[in-house]
């Protein structure tokens, strides 16, 4: 029988979620030629469970009072992990499935308004991490932001982070920054990112045109018009 990440990359590459040989911006700002599309995961409900299941059966040692994600696909992810957890643990009490998700606020600045983002807990979930075991699940790890927040929030609130599941890791962290926190980094495959700042790109030198349909690019060339 194959290997998990051998699946793993075979169900990414049947799904159509790698694309190749394009010029993308990441979240970070900065740009590269590859690009997972997670939209092209969720979009086939069989194939995103199996992930999940997967995910489930590594972090099921954890022991996990709580399963956390954040919005949009670490939230769709949650709760499949959670109930997978919950149908194979032995403790009386299966852990709950929380999302984060994102706060607009607005300030000031240069006499301009900005709008500022941020992942928060809300709806009174920050109230249930408090001394919980929590595992933190996420779609595609690419610079970790996401994660450190969500593993901020947890301390923030008492909760304790065991452990950090994702389908790919494609980002300079791991395994030994997160064992740093005592926290145990599980992604199902890890496949190293190519990125180049915005300024140093040989994709812009050589004129490849961004892609705006994947990624940041719409908005990177809303900023340069």
């Amino acid at each position: 029988m194959k290997n998990i990440e051998i699946q793993v990359l075979e169900m990414l590459s049947r799904l159509g979620a790698v694309v190749t040989n394009s010029h993308f911006v990441y979240t970070s700002g900065k740009h590269g030629a590859e690009y997972i599309d997670k939209t092209a995961i969720t979009q086939h409900p069989n194939d995103f469970t199996q992930l999940c299941w997967w995910i489930a059966s590594n972090a099921l040692k954890d022991d996990p009072d709580i399963v956390l994600g954040a919005a949009v696909v670490g939230a769709m992810m949650s709760p499949i992990v959670a109930q997978e957890i919950s149908m194979h643990a032995r403790k009386k009490n299966k852990p709950l499935s929380l999302f984060a998700d994102n706060d607009v606020s607005f300030r000031m600045e240069n006499d301009r308004v900005v709008r500022v983002e941020q992942i928060m807990l809300k709806r009174g979930f920050d109230k249930l991490v408090a001394g919980k075991r929590v595992v933190i699940v996420e779609d595609i790890v690419n610079t970790g932001k996401t994660v450190l927040r969500l593993i901020d929030l947890v301390k923030e609130n008492g909760g304790t982070v065991v452990s950090v599941h994702a389908i790919c890791n494609r980002g300079p962290l791991t395994h030994d920054d997160f064992a740093k926190q005592d926290i145990r980094f599980s992604p199902l495959v890890t496949t190293p990112l190519t990125a180049y700042d915005a300024a140093s790109c040989p994709l812009c030198a050589a004129g490849v045109p961004i892609n705006i349909e994947l990624g940041h690019g719409r908005q990177f060339v809303a900023r340069m018009i």
